[in-house]
């Protein structure tokens, strides 16, 4: 059963004539969940950085967020940020933004100590252009 926050999704789906959540609804998104799996433990990713590095399908910031609530457990949902290292899933349940806290630091994700709503995005942000290159060089 889908959460009633998926049914416009699910309406586009079951319009084109496919009503299995298998074949649609989780498949949208997957290119997103294929990108985030990449990313790093320690390091962390903004819902804009995921919605521009996925080419297979055009993604919003704001649907990258939706895909990271209805991630599969493969998919570590809590490395994808709000831009400037914040935790917007905070809005929708302090209990949710407390767990992707905790799993965060014991990955090794830094917290700002001025602002402890913040991650040091300065120190974990990852830059998957910059580990390119850097591969390529060595």
């Amino acid at each position: 059963m889908l959460d009633s926050r998926a049914e416009p999704l699910q309406a586009v789906i079951d319009s084109e004539g496919d009503t299995s959540e298998s074949a649609g609804f989780l498949d949208v998104y997957e290119p997103a969940y294929a990108w985030v799996r990449l990313v790093p433990a320690g390091k962390v990713v903004t819902y804009g950085q995921v919605a521009g590095s996925v080419t297979e399908v055009s993604l919003t910031a704001r649907q990258v967020g939706t895909a990271m609530r209805y991630a599969p457990d493969d998919v570590p949902w809590q490395r994808v940020v709000g831009a400037g290292g914040t935790l917007p899933i905070h809005k929708l349940a302090a209990e949710m933004a407390a767990r992707q806290r905790r799993l965060l630091e014991q990955e090794g994700v830094v917290f700002l100590p001025e602002r402890a709503d913040r991650i040091d995005m300065n120190r974990c942000q990852w830059l998957p252009e910059l580990d390119f290159q850097t591969s390529d060089t060595e």
